[in-house]
């Protein structure tokens, strides 16, 4: 394969995992019930794709956490929480825990979401638990400490601790401070077992979701499947230490290993010293919202999937840039209808004004506030009231216009020429600018959460599968398609496999591949196919 389609699949690879976060590939389990569908709270969530240490720690981080607990606590048992033990390598969080100097304590990770969730809300970790006596624990808790949702709090072995490790506890709390009285659930289905008997939750990823639909109502799900559903007073609070009102409070999402002595033993110094460490791959927040685009966003329904093509330098298109954030510019970029920075959802806001969506994130177009000629577009947080993130599409001889709505002098421009990184600006609205006329073509559609691959599987000459893949992935190739190039590369970006078949059906090896998430690239001379593979 030439050596600029390989460099240009990586920039692909790239631009793909820094933006289609690793969670995309998994839809929300639970039911966002009736007429509503699963928004991204992209401010809450994160996928870690950063290099981070105590004194280095990113503002793609800072702002969202805090390396600490919410408050002075240091936490149960022999454990004190401590900033240096939380940190990521770029590609996952790493919660760790190490002896402290000279005492039976505990030095262990622990990190707190900024932003505070209420019902109803789904939230859920990717994470592999230590193995060590120590809890590994994805939770909620309310500030004042009085209510507690545990999505899932994990105990990976250590001497005559099978039991734990076989089983997630998946619970809840509602406290009394003082004087202090704890309630939680003890019925057998609070610990779920892992399957077949005998095997234990460390050594691998799971997701661990849970859905607070309301105050009464808890669902527990593991690796997509409702596995637990906790509803009604008698289990939520049967001694009415909330006076009636249930998991009501705003809560703090906290992500922490603990030395909870306390009713465990504590770790040995061989469990310590061995590195073990609890690897959160990703964590990611939903909201039910409308279905009909009153929402701010809209990654449900049926609008349409688009790409922004400049009309006259067809080879570059608009291009939201990595991930999202606002005030982050909008460019040119070379096209490429497989890359989501320049996949958008095209939402209908009334009155022939429509407003443009990036893919997997909340953050829509926006042309900042009344006009002027050169002002930068931007991404913004989506919102159907902003009228700086609507635009009237105008024909210009069979391409289109996007003149802002509160702003009609004023149209979307990516400047002369094109070039990648170009900036894409506000200027004065005429037919007559090239730079002003842009291709919208419809790549697929967005539904219940998810997205439709511009090319579907049907339509493709190539199928593969099974995916996710255990042992072994099948590339077949239909129609009459003969010769593939195929590639596989890693989260990193490194080239794992490189082979070009000649067959109907073909098989990769996938047996030494390590678990977890990787690209695969199918060429032939009719298509390019791009797909995520899991290998588990």
């Amino acid at each position: 394969m030439k050596k600029l389609s390989f460099f240009s699949f990586l920039l692909l690879f790239a631009t793909i995992f820094s933006t289609a976060q690793e969670w995309s590939a998994f839809p929300v389990p639970a039911n966002a019930g009736s007429g509503k569908v699963w928004q991204l709270q992209s401010n809450i969530s994160d996928d870690f794709n950063y290099n981070m240490s105590e004194g280095n720690r990113p503002a793609a981080f800072t702002n969202k956490w805090y390396p600490r607990y919410h408050n002075a606590w240091t936490g149960p048992g022999k454990t004190l929480w401590n900033s240096p033990q939380a940190w990521a390598n770029g590609d996952q969080l790493a919660i760790q825990a190490v002896r402290v100097p000279g005492t039976d304590q505990v030095y262990c990770g622990i990190i707190t979401n900024k932003t505070r969730i209420r019902y109803p809300v789904y939230f859920e970790v990717s994470a592999k638990i230590m193995n060590q006596t120590l809890a590994n624990a994805f939770w909620l808790l309310s500030p004042d400490d009085t209510q507690e949702i545990d999505a899932m709090e994990g105990y990976g072995g250590g001497a005559g601790q099978q039991w734990f490790a076989e089983r997630m506890h998946l619970s809840h709390h509602v406290f009394i401070r003082s004087p202090f009285q704890d309630y939680q659930p003890k019925d057998p289905g609070s610990w779920h077992r892992k399957s077949p008997a005998g095997a234990v939750w460390r050594g691998a990823y799971h997701r661990y979701g849970c859905y607070w639909r309301d105050p009464w109502h808890l669902e527990y799900y593991i690796d997509g499947q409702l596995v637990r559903t906790v509803s009604g007073r008698d289990i939520i609070d049967p001694n009415n230490f909330t006076n009636g009102t249930g998991l009501n409070k705003e809560m703090d999402i906290i992500i922490d290993a603990e030395n909870q002595t306390d009713w465990r033993p504590g770790p040995t110094d061989a469990e310590l010293e061995s590195g073990n460490i609890f690897w959160v791959d990703w964590m990611r927040v939903y909201k039910p919202v409308n279905g009909n685009n009153n929402g701010g966003g809209n990654n449900g329904g049926n609008n349409p999937l688009v790409t922004l093509r400049k009309g006259n330098s067809t080879g570059f298109a608009i291009d939201g840039g990595p991930g999202g954030a606002r005030g982050q510019n909008v460019y040119l970029w070379s096209y490429n209808q497989n890359n989501v920075n320049q996949q958008w959802i095209e939402i209908n806001r009334g009155g022939g004004f429509y407003s443009y969506q990036k893919r997997n994130t909340n953050f829509c177009i926006d042309g900042s506030s009344g006009g002027g000629n050169g002002r930068n577009v931007k991404l913004w947080d989506c919102n159907p009231n902003n009228q700086n993130q609507q635009f009237r599409k105008i024909n210009v001889n069979g391409n289109t216009r996007l003149q802002k709505r509160n702003a009609p002098g004023f149209s979307i421009d990516g400047r002369g020429g094109g070039s990648n990184g170009q900036n894409v600006h506000m200027w004065s609205s005429s037919n007559n600018n090239g730079n002003q006329a842009w291709i919208i073509t419809q790549i697929g559609t967005a539904k219940n959460g998810s997205l439709k691959d511009g090319i579907s599987e049907s339509e493709s000459n190539v199928s593969i599968y099974p995916n996710p893949a255990v042992d072994h992935v099948n590339i077949s190739l239909k129609n009459d398609v003969k010769t593939a190039d195929v590639m596989v590369l890693d989260m990193q970006g490194k080239l794992i496999y490189n082979r070009t078949f000649n067959s109907n059906i073909n098989k990769i090896n996938t047996s030494n591949f390590t678990k977890g998430l990787y690209l695969i690239q199918v060429k032939t001379a009719q298509q390019t196919v791009t797909k995520k593979l899991t290998i588990k």
